[in-house]
C-alpha cells in the first residue's frame, strides 16, 4: 500500500508546462474506459427517453404557433436561400437562427404539422447534449488539474452529473417545448466547442477546426458568443497555465474564435436583435435597470427549481416581482458570488471555475438588455443549471474521499451507482408528470396560472382557452382578479377588452375601458380597441377620426393604422352608391396609404397584407395583388382566403399546376363553395 501510494503521489506532480504542451491531454488524463462509458450512456438514454417518451404526443403551444404553424418559410425545403435567409417576423423564436428554421423545414417535410416529429427531434438533440456532457465531464474530472479524490472515480460522477442533468424536470422547458430547440441546438454546438478544446492540444493547428461548430452553434441562438470565453477558463485550468502563458498560446486562437462570431452578430443586427421593453404598454415597461435588478429574484429562483423539482414554471411572464428588496439583496448575492468565482478560477482553484462558467453562459440572457415578453424562463439555465450537478457531485466525492470511504473497491462504485440511479429514477418520474403541462394550450396556461397567480400574460392565454370553450363568464373573472392590482390594473383590464372584442361582447369591452378612460383619456391603446368596437359596430367615420387623432400623438403605431385601413374600407362600402366614384377612389388611396404604413412598420403582418392585396385585386391591379397575397401567406399560411385567391390569380396566367396546390391548400385549411368549384374547374 506504501509503493501505491508514492507512486499517486509521484504521478500527482505536475509536470513541465513545455511538456504538457508538447503532449497529448490524454498523456496527462486516465483512460477514458470505452465499454464503461458506453453503458453509462446507454443506461441515459434509456431512463431520458423513458421520462420524455409522453411528450411525443403534445401539441404546438404558445411561441409553436409562430415559429412552425405560421411560419411560411418552412414549407418548401428545397427552397434553402428562402429556409436560410427567412425574414424577420417580430422577435419570432427562429429569426437570425437559420439553422433553426432549417431544422423546422426538416420536420415539416417529413411530417407536416404533426407535432410528434418535432418533438422527436428535440429529444435526439438531448440525447446528443447528454452524451457530450458526459465526455466532457469524464475529461476533467480525470485530468491531472482535478483533486485526486474526484479523479478516481472521473468515470462514475462525470456519469452520475450527466444523467441528474439529462433527466432533472428543470429541463422540460428546453426540450418538450418545441420552439425551444433554439436553447438545445446551440448548448449541441456550445459543448462540441468545449470538448474540442480540451481534446486538441493547445499548439495543434487543428484546434481551428472548434470555430466551426462556434459558427453554426450562433446561427441557432446568440448565447454561443460566450463559449471562447468559457473555453480560454476551462483550458487555464485544464492544462495548468498561468495567465500569461494562456494568453500567450490562446491569443490567436481568441481572434479567430470571436472572427467566426462576426456573421452572428451581423446576422442579429439585421434582424433588429431580440433587446426591447420587456411589456405591452407604455407604463408598464420593463427598463433596462428593472430588466437587471429583477435577476436577483429570478437567478435564485432557477436554482430553487433545481432544487425543488415541483417548482418547475415554463414561464414567468413580463413583468419584474413587486419585491424590489429581495431582488436587490439577490443581485447583490450573486455579484459577490460571481466575484468569488472568478478569483477562484484565477488562482487555479476548481470550485469557483463551473460557477464561473455558467454565470458567463447565463450573462447573454440576463444583462441589462431587456428581452422583449419575458424576463425570466427555464430554458435559460439549460447548460447553466449543469454547474449545480457538478458542485453537488464535487462535494459528495470530496467529503467521501476525506473519510477514506471512497476507493477502487468494485462494492463502493456498484453502491454509488445504485443510488444513482434510484435518483434518476425519481427524477425521470418528475420529468414524466412536468411533461403533461406541455400536452395542450390548455394544461400549459393552467399550470403557470395556478404556480403564478399574477402572471398577466398567462392568465390572459388561459382565458383564451377558456373563450374557446365557451365559459366566458369564468374566463372573464380570470382577468377581472387582476385589475385592482396597482400596477398590473390597466394591462389587465386592455386585455379583457381586446378579448370581449374577439368574441363582439362591445358593451362588455366598454365596461373595462371605461375606467382606463376616466384616469387617462385618450390613452392610445385602449382608443384603438375602442376604434375596432366602433367598427364592430358600424360606425366607421367615427372610428377614423378617433384613429386619426391617436395618430397624430402616436404616428408609429401600427395597430392604430390598421385600425384606419379597416374604418376605410367599412367607410367606402357604406357611401358607395351615395357619392361619386372620385370620392371612393380618394378613400381607397386612403386606406392603401394606411396599410402601407401598417406594413412599413410591422412588414410581418398578414392580416394587413392580405387587406392590401384584397384592395389591389378590387382594383385589378393584379400583379401587386400576387405581390402582396405571397408575403401574405409567407407570414401567415393558414390564410386559406390568400391561398385560395392565389390560386385564381395563377389560373388566369396559365399555371394550373401552381393554381392547383393552392387550391386545395386552401380546401386543407377551409372548405368553401368557391374554393371547390375552382379545385373541380382546374380538375378538368
Amino acid at each position: 500500500m506504501k509503493d501505491v501510494a508514492a507512486r499517486e503521489r509521484t504521478s500527482d506532480k505536475s509536470p513541465p508546462l513545455k511538456f504538457m504542451m508538447k503532449s497529448a491531454p490524454g498523456k496527462f488524463c486516465r483512460s477514458l474506459h470505452p465499454m464503461r462509458m458506453w453503458a453509462y450512456y446507454a443506461l441515459i438514454c434509456c431512463l431520458t427517453v423513458g421520462a420524455y417518451s409522453n411528450s411525443l404526443n403534445g401539441e404546438f403551444i404558445f411561441d409553436d404557433t409562430n415559429a412552425v404553424v405560421d411560419n411560411g418559410t418552412i414549407r418548401d425545403l428545397w427552397n434553402l436561400p428562402l429556409v436560410l435567409s427567412a425574414p424577420p417576423r417580430g422577435g419570432s423564436t427562429t429569426d437570425a437562427r437559420p439553422l433553426v428554421n432549417l431544422s423546422l423545414a426538416v420536420n415539416f417535410a417529413m411530417g407536416g404539422l404533426r407535432p410528434w416529429g418535432y418533438h422527436l427531434f428535440n429529444l435526439l438533440v438531448h440525447l446528443v447534449n447528454a452524451g457530450l456532457i458526459l465526455l466532457l465531464l469524464q475529461r476533467l474530472f480525470a485530468a491531472k488539474s482535478a483533486p485526486d479524490y474526484l479523479r478516481r472515480q472521473a468515470n462514475f460522477f462525470a456519469f452520475a452529473c450527466a444523467i441528474t442533468w439529462a433527466l432533472h424536470p428543470v429541463q422540460t422547458s428546453a426540450v418538450s417545448y418545441i420552439s425551444q430547440r433554439a436553447e438545445s441546438m446551440a448548448c449541441l454546438f456550445y459543448l462540441s466547442v468545449l470538448l474540442m478544446d480540451l481534446a486538441i492540444r493547445p499548439t495543434s493547428k487543428w484546434r481551428i477546426l472548434a470555430c466551426v461548430p462556434l459558427l453554426f452553434g450562433g446561427f441557432c441562438k446568440e448565447i454561443i458568443v460566450t463559449a471562447p470565453v468559457v473555453s480560454w477558463v476551462l483550458q487555464r485550468w485544464y492544462f495548468r497555465q498561468s495567465l500569461l502563458e494562456s494568453w500567450i498560446t490562446g491569443k490567436r486562437e481568441l481572434g479567430f474564435k470571436f472572427l467566426a462570431l462576426v456573421p452572428v452578430v451581423v446576422l442579429a443586427v439585421i434582424h433588429g436583435g431580440r433587446s426591447g421593453t420587456a411589456a405591452n404598454s407604455d407604463d408598464l415597461a420593463v427598463t433596462a435597470t428593472e430588466y437587471l435588478i429583477a435577476q436577483g429574484y429570478l437567478i435564485p429562483r432557477y436554482v430553487l427549481s433545481i432544487l425543488n423539482p415541483n417548482w418547475v414554471c415554463t414561464d414567468y411572464g413580463p413583468y419584474p416581482p413587486s419585491s424590489l428588496s429581495v431582488s436587490c439583496f439577490g443581485l447583490f448575492f450573486i455579484m459577490a458570488l460571481l466575484i468569488w468565482s472568478m478569483i477562484s478560477a484565477m488562482s487555479g482553484r476548481a470550485l469557483g471555475v463551473p460557477i464561473l462558467c455558467a454565470a458567463i453562459f447565463l450573462a447573454p440572457s440576463s444583462s441589462a438588455i431587456p428581452i422583449t415578453t419575458q424576463i425570466g424562463g427555464e430554458h435559460r439555465i439549460y447548460l447553466p443549471s449543469l454547474a449545480f450537478f457538478v458542485l453537488v457531485c464535487v462535494g459528495i466525492s470530496r467529503f467521501l474521499g476525506s473519510n477514506g470511504r471512497l476507493a477502487w473497491g468494485f462494492p463502493v462504485t456498484a453502491g454509488l451507482t445504485s443510488v444513482a440511479i434510484l435518483l434518476s429514477t425519481g427524477l425521470a418520474a418528475f420529468t414524466f408528470v412536468t411533461n403533461r403541462s406541455f400536452a395542450s394550450q390548455a394544461t400549459f396556461w393552467q399550470r403557470i396560472v395556478l404556480q403564478e397567480p399574477s402572471n398577466l400574460r398567462a392568465k390572459q392565454y388561459f382565458v383564451m382557452q377558456g373563450l374557446g370553450r365557451g365559459e366566458t363568464d369564468d374566463a372573464f373573472r380570470w382577468l377581472e382578479d387582476l385589475m385592482s392590482d396597482p400596477r398590473q390594473g390597466i394591462a389587465a383590464r386592455l386585455e379583457a377588452a381586446e378579448l370581449a372584442e374577439q368574441v363582439n361582447q362591445t358593451a362588455r369591452a366598454r365596461e373595462y375601458l371605461q375606467p382606463i378612460f376616466s384616469e387617462r383619456p385618450g390613452y392610445t391603446r385602449a382608443s384603438i380597441i375602442e376604434a375596432r368596437l366602433l367598427i364592430l359596430e358600424d360606425k366607421p367615420l367615427q372610428a377614423v377620426q378617433l384613429c386619426e387623432s391617436v395618430l397624430q400623438q402616436t404616428p408609429r403605431e401600427a395597430t392604430a393604422w390598421h385600425a384606419l385601413g379597416l374604418a376605410l374600407r367599412l367607410l367606402a362600402k357604406s357611401t358607395m352608391g351615395s357619392v361619386d366614384s372620385a370620392e371612393v377612389a380618394i378613400l381607397d388611396q386612403r386606406r392603401e396609404e394606411a396599410l402601407l404604413h401598417s406594413l412599413h412598420i410591422v412588414p410581418w403582418w398578414g392580416y394587413s397584407r392580405f387587406m392590401l392585396a384584397s384592395l389591389y385585386l378590387d382594383q385589378g391591379r393584379d400583379r401587386e395583388a400576387e405581390r402582396e397575397l405571397q408575403q401574405c401567406v409567407l407570414y401567415d399560411p393558414m390564410r386559406a382566403e390568400a391561398w385560395y385567391w392565389l390560386a385564381v390569380l395563377h389560373s388566369q396566367s396559365g399555371y394550373k399546376s401552381l393554381a392547383r396546390s393552392e387550391v386545395a391548400m386552401s380546401l386543407s385549411l377551409q372548405h368553401t363553395a368557391d374554393a371547390e368549384a375552382l379545385s373541380r374547374i382546374l380538375g378538368q
